[in-house]
């Protein structure tokens, strides 16, 4: 089996590959915008030298490189539900090709395909189709950390040098804390070099240029920094072990929990039953300390947060480290198991039925069905329709979401009045209102100052979907709000002063 699957590799996992693109694309059809991703659409509809300004002006505080993408591919194709989220696409997609080839080389083609399928399990397979740079920064990871082992194998050369310096320098151009993908590589390259006791400069010439490539990310870094004390992740703190269940994904739930202990079981009795290792299945030490260090990256990158004392920190924000999750499972099932391959068989067999239950699942009709934001808020979609005026909406990240789904000619009726001293008294950050005034600063979305608005208008509708934390405001300037209708999702009000 293993020996007709090696034969047909390229083929196995692009079929494989298709049908999960495909029931990607059949999720992305399915799912609308989100209020990080209508960020991501407004900002690249801005000329490259207006992003960097608008970056440097606090626009967005990701790095502007999965924007820039974005940008290139609604030029060729316009704005889309697939469209618009083709650069995570194909990142998820880059990540499973070359984690699979990858883990092939160390050991067999069954185990090849058994990591990238257990790529698809894992939280990068959800934030595939979300039009931010987490699919992005995935694919980039896993293309360097190939490319520095096919260096370190003896192949690949300058080629793969430079692979290596080109992907950790868009990843970095991608998130910061891409920073930390870093980490195994230069672990493993210690070992490798120190175990051929010489100093490879070719290497470190090229992780210098990387560097040398991101350093004027500095400018728009120290910007962030500026903010971090009041940033929303404070609000939301994580710990080590939800990071590490949020990063898994489906392979902590109860179906691959049960798997999983059923394999401790056959390789701790194969591993006690066997008298040595079988020479086939050894890994070079390099490798090893590679992947025990794709293991620690949210730790770190949790242990950084904490230690500069901003906890700028969500497990989505290392997202990379599920290629190296893959990785490390894979290739410890493989070091682990009897050389006969029965359980490489097993292995491969068990995720490739939970794929194509995946693949069923996804198409099965009636199953992911697109639904209109808009529908369940009839009070605003009638004002917005009909002659009323202006309608201020509430929901902090929720009203982008109103806005950019209203009838294009109408969106100038649908308002935001941002207040980050209010909501920094309400909430304790200040991050969804400060980034609303960014972004009107560069766009024409419906955001206005709150006391600027107050001083200018005096009778309004305000349609109260939650997080109405300018609502003390309201109440101690002396304006009465009265109760005129509610809905499926909300409550309109009419404010007077």
């Amino acid at each position: 089996m293993n020996r007709w699957v090696d034969r047909h590799f390229f083929l196995v996992i692009c079929a494989i590959g298709a049908g999960l693109a495909a029931t990607l694309i059949k999720r992305a059809l399915a799912t609308p915008f989100w209020h990080d991703e209508i960020f991501t659409i407004l900002a690249s509809g801005l000329p490259p030298t207006t992003l960097w300004a608008a970056s440097r002006d606090g626009l967005d505080l990701a790095p502007p490189f999965n924007t820039a993408l974005t940008h290139v591919v609604h030029r060729i194709a316009g704005v889309g539900l697939v469209a618009t989220r083709i650069p995570p696409l194909l990142g998820f997609l880059v990540a499973f090709v070359a984690i699979g080839v990858a883990v092939r080389r160390l050991s067999n083609a069954l185990i090849g395909i058994s990591a990238a399928l257990l790529l698809s399990h894992t939280a990068v397979y959800v934030y595939a189709v979300e039009a931010r740079g987490y699919g992005v920064v995935t694919g980039c990871f896993a293309v360097a950390f190939v490319a520095w082992l096919t260096y370190a194998s003896g192949r690949g050369g300058r080629f793969a040098l430079a692979a290596l310096t080109l992907a950790l320098a868009a990843g970095l151009w991608t998130h910061y804390y891409f920073v930390f993908a870093v980490l195994p590589i230069v672990a493993g390259e210690v070992v490798r070099q120190y175990s051929q006791r010489r100093i490879d400069r070719a290497f470190w010439v090229a992780m210098a240029v990387a560097v040398l490539l991101a350093l004027p990310l500095g400018m728009l870094l120290s910007g962030t920094l500026v903010h971090a004390k009041t940033f929303w992740g404070r609000m939301q703190p994580v710990d080590l072990r939800a990071t590490y269940d949020v990063l898994l994904s489906t392979l902590v739930g109860s179906r691959f929990r049960a798997m999983g202990a059923g394999l401790v079981v056959l390789l701790v009795v194969a591993w006690f039953r066997r008298r040595r290792v079988p020479s086939g299945r050894r890994l070079p030490g390099h490798v090893v300390t590679a992947g025990l260090a794709c293991l620690v990256i949210p730790a770190v990158a949790l242990l950084f947060a904490r230690t500069i004392g901003h906890d700028v920190f969500a497990p989505r924000y290392v997202m990379f480290a599920t290629a190296g999750f893959a990785f490390v499972i894979a290739l410890g099932v493989w070091r682990l198991a009897p050389a006969g391959g029965v359980i490489d068989v097993v292995v491969c067999s068990v995720l490739m039925i939970f794929f194509v239950r995946t693949v069923w699942r996804t198409f099965e009709p009636g199953r992911l069905v697109y639904a209109d934001p808009m529908a369940r808020h009839a009070l605003l979609t009638s004002r917005i329709d009909g002659a009323g005026g202006r309608t201020i909406v509430t929901g902090g990240t929720r009203f982008l979401e109103m806005w950019y789904y209203a009838p294009p000619d109408r969106r100038d009726r649908v308002i935001y009045l941002a207040d980050p001293d209010a909501e920094l008294d309400v909430t304790g950050t200040d991050a969804i209102d400060r980034g609303f005034l960014a972004l009107a600063r560069w766009t024409d979305v419906g955001v206005h100052d709150a006391a600027t608005f107050v001083a200018s208008e005096r009778d309004v509708a305000v349609y109260d979907i939650g997080d109405f934390w300018q609502r003390p405001g309201v109440e101690a300037r002396g304006m009465s709000l009265e109760e005129v209708g509610r809905d499926e999702k909300g409550v309109m009000y009419r404010v007077r002063w």
